[in-house]
């Protein structure tokens, strides 16, 4: 007697985490969280430094697979008044 396929629930969809952080000891630190759980982070360093805006995150993502779980992270240094205007700044992660 052959068994019953049962019902195809659909593929699960894990999100993906796209960080982007300025310096050597933030890139170093997310790549060992990725290699430690094998979580999906996309790490974004040292292409904008302090110069982050929504428009270079659109565009970075730009032709890239992204799904609605997908989350962003920013990592950069908050003690730069600059900085942390700039960031305050971003709609994208509002």
């Amino acid at each position: 007697m052959a068994r019953k396929r049962s019902a195809s629930k659909g593929k699960k969809i894990n999100p993906h985490f796209w960080v982007f952080c300025e310096g050597k000891t933030e890139e170093a630190y997310i790549a060992s969280l990725r290699s430690k759980y094998c979580i999906p982070i996309d790490i974004v360093s040292k292409m904008v430094g302090n110069k982050i805006t929504d428009r270079f995150i659109r565009e970075y993502k730009r032709g890239k697979p992204i799904h609605k779980k997908d989350k962003d992270f920013l990592i950069y240094d908050a003690d730069v008044p600059e900085t942390l205007a700039r960031l305050r700044a971003l709609k994208l992660l509002s």
